[in-house]
């Protein structure tokens, strides 16, 4: 396919998050085809506040040269966007391809953000989740437009990766209200003395920040809790996970799929995710998967994972997923999505 022209709707210039998975697309996509980037770091009006444009006339030009539109949709990013973007495809018959990446049914009037996005979705001709769990954001009229490709896995080379005893424990990322920090901080006080943990990256606000610096004060754990509150460059991060005993990630049920539980799985760190439908749709061992609604409960799993042959359960589940989820083959599986539209 490498005569076809895509357009790349996506955050760009920015760090983390859709623009990182947009860079690690690309960079495989242009073995399949030519990719041109459209930058659309804007928020859309009525997301956070912000005020910025819902659209940018560049993009008339841009799509008519194009044979397909591939939008990295996430809620808020796009809420008014989408649809200009859509109906102008439309208008030229650019094809319109789209990768919605999180759910709304958690958020405020999930119901009105439910019958909006279906009916974006007649303007789409192809819908592309992560997970197969991920299909019922999408209404019954819509779903044999919905295609499943996997969140990419970076490979590594020889990775090798033996179990160790658990002293050190990482929760990468952006710290979100979401993501159970509280809990997994004061399973610290039902685990033994050695065993610390490190938080890496930034909180998400700064209210947010202080309310859990005073939850680590006031439990008396700042000597076995390290919190580098800053965004960490990719291979300080990828550091940080090679380093670590074992990554927990207990966030909420509702979560969408995790791009540092993807980085987890490229250097084949053992790691605990909650058990959710998303993470469900991607590990399939039980070795994996916590109970986050308490501390008592992580660290329960955590004990259970300090086991040689636990740890090797995971190490080879994430061995698997490496091959089965590589950038390499999610770009290929995308491009097919490409020629299908074109030639629908």
């Amino acid at each position: 396919m490498t005569n076809r022209d895509v357009l790349l709707v996506t955050p760009w210039e920015r760090k983390g998050g859709l623009a990182t998975y947009s860079d690690y697309l690309v960079s495989e996509l242009r073995n399949e085809c030519n990719v041109s980037i459209f930058a659309w770091d804007y928020e859309s009006l009525l997301a956070r506040g912000s005020g910025q444009a819902v659209f940018d006339f560049a993009l008339v030009k841009s799509i008519r040269k194009s044979d397909v539109i591939h939008v990295q949709y996430t809620f808020g990013r796009y809420l008014l966007s989408f649809f200009f973007i859509a109906l102008l495809g439309k208008l030229m018959r650019t094809p319109v391809t789209m990768t919605q990446h999180e759910r709304f049914d958690n958020l405020p009037v999930p119901r009105l953000l439910y019958l909006w996005h279906q009916f974006l979705y007649f303007f789409v001709d192809e819908i592309i989740v992560h997970t197969e769990n991920r299909k019922t954001i999408v209404g019954a009229y819509h779903r044999p437009n919905v295609t499943v490709i996997p969140h990419g896995v970076l490979e590594h080379g020889d990775v090798e990766r033996e179990p160790r005893d658990i002293n050190d424990i990482l929760i990468p990322g952006l710290v979100r209200p979401i993501k159970g920090h509280p809990n997994l901080i004061g399973a610290l006080n039902h685990l033994p003395e050695n065993v610390t943990l490190t938080i890496a990256g930034s909180a998400s606000s700064p209210e947010y920040g202080t309310e859990l610096k005073e939850l680590i004060e006031s439990a008396g754990l700042s000597e076995r809790v390290t919190w580098e509150d800053e965004f960490l460059p990719e291979d300080e991060m990828f550091q940080r996970i090679c380093e670590a005993d074992l990554a927990v990630l207990p966030y909420e049920e509702h979560t969408s799929m995790s791009g540092m539980l993807a980085h987890c799985i490229s250097w084949k760190t053992p790691t605990l995710v909650t058990d959710c439908p998303s993470f469900r749709c991607v590990i399939n061992t039980e070795e994996a998967f916590l109970d986050g609604r308490s501390s008592e409960l992580i660290a329960d799993s955590i004990e259970r994972v300090n086991n040689e042959s636990v740890q090797g359960e995971i190490i080879m589940e994430f061995e698997e997923l490496i091959s089965e989820c590589n950038w390499r083959r999610v770009s290929q599986m995308t491009s097919n999505i490409y020629e299908t539209v074109i030639n629908k």
